[in-house]
């Protein structure tokens, strides 16, 4: 029987994924790299290696299934791809198009920015309340319960870094203007700031406060 304190609301995952090998993606990523301004972003920003896949994402998605068996639905958003090796039978696993999330995805799309894609999953269909967003280069080691995402009412808990986006040795990295971002939209809408950059880890989600 679950403890007055613990989370029993249903959980779901979502993973973003990407494979460079796509030739319909690597015909399609010249034109937006090309795009850019030159010295508006750091150039690792656009280094075609953000963007292997390694098959980190299936050592991921067993060890969530072996150590947070309790996770409702995974939803894999992805630019219509799908890796080789997926079961895509499986009913809980659910494969979702950036064109099925994107609120005009004929102006928007295709998109190679990781953040403009984040901004756009709690537009998924069916996706619960309460999720946690997961890359595929997240592990999970151990047996997890939903109490190390959500308090027992299910307010979000996240976890900060040591470092200040400011106190960066280049602060024109993709991670550090995010986190300059956040502090930005903080302030706006809650009269609060974060110093604090997000470490890089599972990160636990409302639908609601992500919309």
């Amino acid at each position: 029987m679950p403890d007055v304190q613990d989370f029993i609301g249903p959980v779901d995952a979502v993973y973003t994924w990407v494979d460079s090998e796509d030739p319909e993606w690597r015909a399609s990523y010249p034109e937006f790299d090309a795009s850019i301004p030159a010295g508006n972003s750091h150039s690792s920003n656009r280094d075609l290696a953000r963007y292997t896949s390694r098959d980190e994402l299936k050592y991921s998605l067993r060890s969530l299934e072996l150590n947070a068996p309790w996770i409702r639905k995974i939803y894999l958003v992805t630019a219509g791809q799908a890796p080789d090796w997926l079961d895509t039978t499986d009913t809980n696993l659910v494969l979702v198009d950036h064109s099925e999330i994107f609120d005009d995805p004929e102006t928007s799309l295709p998109t190679f920015n990781s953040h403009a894609i984040e901004t756009q999953l709690c537009n998924i269909q069916g996706l619960s309340e309460h999720f946690i967003y997961v890359n595929d280069d997240i592990f999970f080691g151990s047996p997890l319960s939903p109490n190390v995402f959500f308090t027992g009412q299910g307010h979000v808990k996240y976890s900060l870094a040591n470092a200040h986006y400011s106190e960066a040795s280049n602060p024109q990295l993709a991670v550090n203007l995010a986190a300059q971002k956040n502090s930005e939209l903080l302030q706006a809408h809650y009269g609060r700031n974060s110093s604090l950059k997000f470490r890089h880890v599972a990160h636990p989600q409302r639908k609601r406060i992500h919309k």
